[in-house]
């Protein structure tokens, strides 16, 4: 399991593995897929795969730590004009699939509140119940 601090004035929808966050007068939707592996933590080679299963092993991508989770950042612009930053992170045996997607014309809007909500990623202690 894991938390996120939503930003002020942000909504929260959530399906069973996808928690969707937005600012109803904001510009994009910040949308987390969540995933635990059963047996083992999830290893970089998981996380690289799961780049290429994408479709954006040809994007460049940067190495990032958010909270206890480490991983990749990438970004890319879409034939229909919208914006896509993606993070694909891994904490035990956790792995995060992060998407955030706007016009291109609005990317840097919300790119800080955004970062701020990433940053405040944490995982939970895992109930007993």
């Amino acid at each position: 399991m894991w938390s996120i601090d939503v930003p002020a004035g942000w909504e929260h929808e959530a399906e069973e593995t996808l928690d969707t966050f937005f600012d109803p007068d904001g510009v994009g939707a910040l949308q987390i897929s969540s995933l635990t592996k059963s047996d083992g933590d999830v290893t970089d080679a998981e996380l690289l795969e799961s780049i290429e299963d994408m479709k954006l092993a040809d994007q460049p991508r940067a190495a990032t730590t958010l909270g206890p989770f480490a991983g990749y950042a990438l970004e890319k612009v879409h034939d229909d004009g919208l914006a896509g930053r993606y993070w694909f992170l891994r904490a035990g045996p956790l792995l995060l699939f992060v998407t955030y997607f706007c016009e291109k014309q609005v990317a840097d809007t919300e790119a800080r509140i955004v970062a701020k909500a990433l940053g405040s990623l944490r995982v939970l202690p895992a109930s007993n119940a």
